[in-house]
């Protein structure tokens, strides 16, 4: 596997300008995730089953500790002797039960921020979950590192829209950042980013803000 970065459009002020020091720390620490998940999703298939295990059992250890729920889910066993294929189905009412008589599993102690959340309810009753900050760094390490290991172009302008919900009646609303990079902003030069919410919106001013920088940032 060959790394090559002559592909990216690397900033012309990216690296440090401190002393014996190539990045800042905070794009260094973005790049050093980004070549994990590379590692994780392309590197050796055995040593990335061996991972994911041990992850499982880290997370089976967590809960059977905190949760009385999983505890009995678990029935006992020890998180090295469980195959994930074992565990029992968990349902909506599994899910509303846990949330309603726990709650979170992560303490203020735990230093990890936690986010209530809900699903849709297309399907019947929404069913309300908890997501930790963790989530989110995965989700943004992730989609900037599909870019490196597929070589896309990172110069195009992006886009995202989804309906709205909160205090929005009818419209849109519009937010606009530089670049879609997030800490390797300042390291490598991105086209812009736009967030779209809707509700009820008037069609054609949507499609002219959706048109509007459509080109590339090349």
């Amino acid at each position: 596997m060959k790394f090559d970065f002559s592909v990216f459009p690397i900033r012309n002020r990216a690296f440090s300008e401190q002393p014996m020091t190539i990045l800042d720390p905070e794009p260094k620490s973005a790049l050093g995730a980004i070549i994990e998940m590379a590692l994780i999703e392309t590197g050796n298939p055995t040593a990335r089953e061996y991972w994911q295990q041990s992850q499982l059992r880290n997370l089976l250890k967590h809960v059977s500790q905190r949760s009385t729920f999983w505890k009995k889910r678990i029935g006992g066993k020890k998180p090295s002797d469980i195959e994930l294929a074992s565990l029992p189905i968990l349902t909506r009412l599994d899910v509303r039960n846990q949330v309603t008589t726990e709650g979170s599993l992560l303490r203020a102690s735990d230093g990890i921020p936690v986010r209530s959340h809900a699903t849709s309810g297309s399907t019947g009753t929404p069913v309300q979950f908890y997501f930790s900050s963790i989530n989110g760094q995965y989700n943004a390490v992730r989609s900037n590192a599909q870019f490196f290991m597929e070589g896309l172009d990172v110069s195009f302008n992006r886009t995202r829209i989804k309906p709205a919900g909160g205090a929005l009646r009818n419209g849109f609303t519009v937010q606009e950042s530089p670049s879609y990079m997030g800490p390797l902003a300042p390291l490598i030069k991105s086209g812009t980013n736009k967030h779209i919410e809707y509700l009820n919106p008037d069609f054609k001013k949507l499609l002219k803000e959706l048109k509007r920088k459509r080109a590339s940032a090349k």
